[in-house]
C-alpha cells in the first residue's frame, strides 16, 4: 500500500466511520463519537511509535498531521503524550476498542462488500510501516518489534471474534472503489487558547452507594479512607440538620492531598467530586484537573485572567491542582503569586459552589501553604497518602491486569512482592508507586507478546514470571 493509497484508505475509512456513527455505532466505554475516537486511537498509536526514542520530531508531527487531517504543533503532540501517558498497552487498548466496534459492524452487515475490520487492520499496519519510512528512512528494529507485537494482538482479537462466522466475503478486506475521490477538508489552523485544555472528569452517573463502594475497594490507603469517611458522615448529619431547620456548622471542604506520585491522589479526588455531588454539596460534581501551565501565563496581567477562567470552569465541582507547590517558586515569582492570590479570592467568592484540592509532595506542600497568608487557613483538611507496600502493589498489578484481560500466574506473586519492596525502599518518590505497578505490567505484556510468537499454543491471557523484568 503506497503512501497515496494509505491516504485514500484513511479517507475512505473516515467516510465509513461517519456512516456507522449516524447508524448509532459507538465505542464501548467511551463517550467519543466513532470518527473522533478513530483519530484519537490512531494518534495514540503513532505517538507511541514516535516516542520510542523519547523525542517527537517535526517530521513525525507532519506525518501524523497528514494522516489525521489536523494541524497540531510538535509542542501540542508532546502535551498530548504527557496528558495520556501513552504506553504500549494504552495504545493497544484504544486500537482494540475501535477494532471491536468494526468487528460488530462486519458481523451485523457493513453495507459494503468485504470486511471493514480487515481493511482497517491492513491500514493500521501500513500506517506504522510508512511512519517509520517517512520519518526515519527505514524501519528501526525496536519499532518493528513493537509494530509486529501490536498487529499480532489486534489480529488475534479479530480471529477470535470472527471464529464461527461462515461468511466468505468477510475473509477479504473491503475494496476501495476505483471512483472514490474523497475531497479532503482543509486543515484548520491551531488556535491559541486563553486557557490550556484541562482534563475534565464528568459529573456522576453512579449512585452514592456505588461511589462509596469504589472508594473502599481501592487498594491500601486505609488512613485516607478513614478521614474521608469521617468527613462524609459529617456532611450527612449536616444535611439532616438542614432538613430539620437546625443551625449548620461551618465546614470547609477544601483539601491538601500530600504524598509521593502514584499514591492515588487523583483517583481519590475524582471519586470525591462525585460523592460530594451525590451528597448535595456540589451542584454538578465534575472535576477539573489543572497545574501551573493551566493557571499561569507568561505575560503580565494575564495570569489572573487565566486562573479566573479555570475557577469559573470548575464552578459546581472540584478544581484539582496537581503539583500545586510549583505555583510558588519564591517571592520573585510574581506570576505564580498572582495565580495564588486569584485562587484564594475565587475560593472566598465561591465558597458554596467550589471545592479546591491541592496535591503534591509533602514537604513542598507544607512550604507552599506559607506563600499566602490566607492559604493555610482555607485548607484545614490535610491528608497524607502513604507509599504502597509490595503486597499492595501486587494487588494493584493484578487489578490492572484483570481490567486488560490478563491474569498473573501464581508463581509471579513472591518475586513481584520482593521486587516492589526493594524498589520502594530504594526510592519510593521516584519509582512512582502505582505507576511503577502499571509500567511493570506493561513491560510484561510486551514481553509476553514476544514469547507468544514462538509458542502459538500458550494461553493469551496468562503472564508468567519470566515475562516480568525484575532486575
Amino acid at each position: 500500500m503506497p503512501h497515496n493509497h494509505l491516504q485514500d484508505a484513511l479517507a475512505y475509512l473516515h467516510t465509513l466511520y461517519a456512516t456507522y456513527e449516524a447508524q448509532g455505532i459507538t465505542i464501548t466505554g467511551s463517550r467519543m463519537p466513532l470518527t473522533q475516537y478513530a483519530n484519537f486511537a490512531a494518534m495514540k498509536y503513532l505517538l507511541f511509535l514516535a516516542n520510542q526514542d523519547r523525542v517527537i520530531t517535526d517530521a513525525e508531527t507532519n506525518f501524523i498531521n497528514n494522516c489525521l487531517q489536523q494541524s497540531a504543533t510538535t509542542q501540542t503532540m508532546e502535551r498530548f503524550l504527557q496528558q495520556f501517558s501513552i504506553s504500549f498497552s494504552g495504545a493497544a487498548d484504544s486500537l482494540l476498542a475501535l477494532l471491536a466496534a468494526l468487528v460488530r459492524v462486519d458481523l451485523q452487515g457493513s453495507g459494503v462488500e468485504g470486511s471493514i475490520s480487515l481493511l482497517w487492520l491492513e491500514t493500521i499496519a501500513q500506517m506504522g510501516t510508512q511512519f517509520s519510512l517517512n520519518t526515519a528512512g527505514k524501519v528501526e528494529p525496536q519499532q518493528q518489534i513493537v509494530q509486529n507485537s501490536m498487529m499480532q494482538q489486534l489480529s488475534r482479537y479479530r480471529d477470535a471474534a470472527m471464529r464461527g462466522c461462515r461468511r466468505p466475503e468477510l475473509e477479504k478486506a473491503v475494496f476501495i472503489p476505483a471512483d472514490f475521490n474523497a475531497e479532503k477538508p482543509p486543515i484548520p489552523a491551531e488556535k491559541e487558547a486563553v486557557v490550556d485544555d484541562a482534563e475534565i472528569t464528568e459529573a456522576p452517573t453512579e449512585t452514592l452507594d456505588e461511589l462509596l463502594a469504589q472508594l473502599h475497594q481501592l487498594v491500601g490507603l486505609q488512613n485516607v479512607k478513614d478521614e474521608l469517611e469521617s468527613l462524609i458522615h459529617l456532611l450527612r448529619i449536616r444535611t439532616i440538620r438542614q432538613e430539620r431547620g437546625l443551625p449548620l456548622p461551618q465546614t470547609s471542604l477544601h483539601m491538601v492531598f500530600s504524598g509521593n506520585p502514584g499514591t492515588g491522589k487523583t483517583t481519590v479526588a475524582r471519586l470525591l467530586s462525585k460523592i460530594y455531588a451525590r451528597l448535595g454539596v456540589l451542584k454538578k460534581g465534575h472535576l477539573i484537573e489543572a497545574d501551573r501551565a493551566t493557571l499561569v501565563s507568561g505575560y503580565v496581567g494575564q495570569t489572573a485572567i487565566k486562573t479566573k477562567k479555570v475557577v469559573e470552569k470548575a464552578m459546581g465541582g472540584v478544581l484539582f491542582i496537581d503539583e500545586a507547590y510549583s505555583l510558588y517558586r519564591g517571592g520573585e515569582d510574581s506570576f505564580g503569586l498572582e495565580a495564588i492570590d486569584t485562587l484564594v479570592k475565587g475560593i472566598e467568592d465561591h465558597r458554596d459552589d467550589l471545592v479546591v484540592i491541592l496535591a503534591g509532595y509533602s514537604k513542598e506542600m507544607a512550604l507552599f501553604l506559607t506563600a499566602n497568608s490566607g492559604l493555610a487557613s482555607r485548607f484545614p483538611n490535610q491528608i497524607e497518602f502513604p507509599d504502597y507496600t509490595g503486597a499492595e502493589l501486587l494487588a494493584i498489578t493484578r487489578s490492572i491486569a484483570k481490567s486488560k484481560g490478563y491474569r498473573l500466574d501464581d508463581a509471579c506473586a513472591m518475586p513481584l512482592v520482593a521486587f516492589f519492596n526493594r524498589r520502594q525502599s530504594e526510592n519510593a518518590a521516584e519509582n512512582g508507586n502505582g505507576r511503577m505497578a502499571r509500567n511493570t505490567l506493561e513491560k510484561a505484556i510486551l514481553n509476553q507478546s514476544k514469547r507468544l510468537v514462538a509458542d502459538a499454543d500458550a494461553a493469551l491471557d496468562l503472564l508468567l514470571p519470566g515475562d516480568f523484568e525484575l532486575e
